[in-house]
């Protein structure tokens, strides 16, 4: 593929997904897998975890897919011990508000953050609901032709206009999201 043609198609993985690309993360892995979502946008770093602590407390190399377990929201703190206490050592958070109109794939998302950071193991927080909602109406329109007549040489002439269709109710639910990321010490 060209330059000029990858160029383009990562422009328009940009323009069209609201993400970028991770550093390491090849652009057919990106289009195929996503970006790692608000895991990475919220992602911090233990401030301890300097790339030179990690590469001396790590047992083995990142493996190339990351063990991800699920705990409940609000058992978080029992969780994250219970990792440390199997010899996990923490590396990064990532904790935040989100809104959705459908399930939530939490761990495609944050197993995809863990492989992008280099992590053993994502504790994914299954996504507490927060009692809070947002409704909104959208108008749905369609482009359509219109035939106009013909010009004085008896070709067709067209317009285009633009014509509701119908309304869409949407309902958006708010969750509490969160996931802690692990490597394996040795």
């Amino acid at each position: 593929m060209s330059r000029a043609k990858s160029f383009l198609l990562l422009a328009c993985a940009v323009v069209f997904t609201g993400c970028a690309i991770a550093p390491g993360q090849g652009i057919w892995d990106f289009l195929v897998n996503g970006s790692g979502g608000n895991y990475r946008k919220y992602y911090k770093p233990a401030p301890e975890m300097t790339s030179e602590e990690i590469a001396k407390l790590r047992a083995a190399p990142p493996t190339e897919i990351p063990i991800v377990e699920n705990a409940q929201y609000d058992n978080r703190d029992e969780a994250i011990k219970a990792a440390a206490d199997r010899e996990y050592a923490e590396i990064g958070r990532s904790f935040f508000e989100q809104c959705s109109e459908y399930k939530i794939d939490y761990n495609k998302d944050a197993s995809v953050h863990a492989r992008l950071i280099g992590s053993d193991l994502g504790l994914v927080f299954v996504p507490k609901y927060l009692n809070k909602t947002e409704s909104w109406t959208e108008a749905i329109y369609e482009d359509v032709e219109v035939y106009d007549g013909t010009d004085s040489n008896g070709k067709p002439q067209y317009h285009t206009e633009s014509r509701f269709v119908r309304n869409e109710e949407h309902t958006c639910y708010w969750y509490d999201c969160g996931a802690v990321f692990f490597i394996k010490k040795k």
